[in-house]
């Protein structure tokens, strides 16, 4: 349990560690504050798509793998 908590420590770290990294890269690179939160909301943003894409073909392999399995218990009854 141990090894889980400091793994989620250090997860959150560098988490941490990154988004505040591209924030102020952002800000050196373009020169106005404002666009210190854009790489923050390019993740997330991109956190959301790829949640979605995920549910989507996680959604469609259990339709399959059902559909699969009910029509070989059908033939297999018959």
């Amino acid at each position: 349990m141990r090894v889980v908590v400091v793994a989620q420590l250090l997860g959150a770290l560098g988490l941490a560690a990154g988004g505040t990294a591209g924030g102020l890269l952002a800000e050196h690179l373009t020169g106005t504050p404002a666009a210190a939160g854009l790489p923050l909301a390019v993740l997330v943003l991109g956190s959301g798509i790829s949640c979605v894409i995920h549910t989507y073909i996680h959604t469609y392999i259990h339709t399959y793998i059902h559909t699969y399995i009910h029509t070989y218990r059908v033939q297999r009854e018959c």
